[in-house]
């Protein structure tokens, strides 16, 4: 079968869905682009310390001294509720 041929108006609102379709994809990808290099921008120029010196240690300390305050409270339900 031979395709049918267009008329004017047809060839041009398909150039206008073809333009808005494309346009909506790459837009789509700028934006992801943008807020990827935004991400990594104010990941990297932070001026304080992210890193916790010692963690492990601290959270260790923190849960005796949790249970030396509050040795019988009863621990928090964190299963939502089942």
């Amino acid at each position: 079968m031979q395709k049918a041929l267009l008329n004017a108006d047809e060839i041009k609102d398909e150039r206008k869905a073809r333009r808005f379709w494309v346009g909506l994809v790459v837009g789509f990808l700028g934006l992801q682009l943008m807020t990827n290099v935004i991400a990594v921008i104010a990941a990297t120029s932070q001026k304080e310390d992210v890193v916790v010196p010692n963690y492990y240690q601290k959270g260790l300390d923190w849960d005796k001294r949790f249970d030396s305050i509050a040795p019988n409270a009863p621990v928090p339900n964190t299963d939502g509720g089942k």
